[in-house]
């Protein structure tokens, strides 16, 4: 299963100059755990929006169930709004539609 997470930094988390430097902190630490299951082929895809705090991943699960889990694995969670959606690949999208086609001709 592939999902799609955007996540989307929240910055009424950060009261002060300190706590906005932890969360450097814990960024520096989350891009190292992300780079960790990119190695481990659990993520496929990283990329931060430019001009934003947005960033996406595309993740290789086996369910929800462990998305979730890895997404909560990353040291700036708490300072996180999360979404995710299940994909499926463009020759997934074209096999429908053709077995759509061949099921309805006329």
């Amino acid at each position: 299963m592939q999902v799609f997470g955007n996540k989307k930094l929240t910055t009424s988390h950060f009261e002060d100059e300190k706590q906005y430097r932890r969360f450097l902190e814990l960024s520096i630490k989350s891009l190292e755990y992300s780079r960790d299951l990119e190695k481990k082929g659990k993520l496929l895809f990283h990329g931060i929006a430019v001009g934003s705090s947005e960033s996406y991943w595309v993740m290789n699960v086996k369910d929800h169930e462990e998305a979730d889990l890895l997404l909560k694995g990353l040291p700036v969670f708490p300072y996180l709004q999360i979404e995710t959606r299940p994909i499926v690949s463009p020759e997934h999208v074209l096999r429908e539609i053709q077995d759509y086609l061949r099921q309805t001709k006329g």
